[in-house]
């Protein structure tokens, strides 16, 4: 006899949003490809308010269409984010905490001038966070 059990909710709850998520998307997408002029729609049906947001892409034009798309987001639908960037190095990025789409950021990469603009100095709040084994003893920051 053969007994078919179900894994406890617990074990399957991260794959199951995740597969909810992606079936609130399937109306965009033609197959596997998501239209680029669909992105922003993509955008604010899988990240909800509050999410960690990896915002990088594997080459520079996917970074700069991935980061000018999410500050197109409509910030009464998409706010509150946690942001994890190698680097704020772009006026998108800026843009996203200005309008309220983000509110935390957590970055790794060292730079002479991480901020891309000074008054992003003025109204930010930098805390410096422990070092971990993953970054190198580099400190990471985040903001609040």
């Amino acid at each position: 006899m053969t007994t078919t059990t179900t894994p406890d909710s617990r074990w399957t709850r991260r794959r199951d949003e995740k597969q909810r998520r992606l079936g609130l998307v399937k109306k965009y997408a033609d197959g596997a490809v998501l239209p680029s002029d669909k992105i922003i729609e993509a955008l604010e049906a899988l990240i909800l308010p509050g999410d960690r947001v990896v915002l990088e892409g594997n080459n520079q034009k996917q970074a700069d269409f991935l980061s000018r798309s999410l500050a197109k987001a409509d910030p009464a639908k998409l706010h509150d984010l946690h942001m994890i960037m190698p680097s704020v190095g772009r006026s998108e990025h800026l843009d996203l905490f200005e309008k309220g789409i983000a509110r935390k950021l957590d970055f790794s990469l060292p730079a002479p001038n991480p901020c891309a603009s000074a008054s992003c100095w003025k109204t930010a709040c930098w805390k410096s966070a422990p070092s971990t084994p993953t970054s190198n003893s580099m400190r990471g920051w985040w903001w609040t």
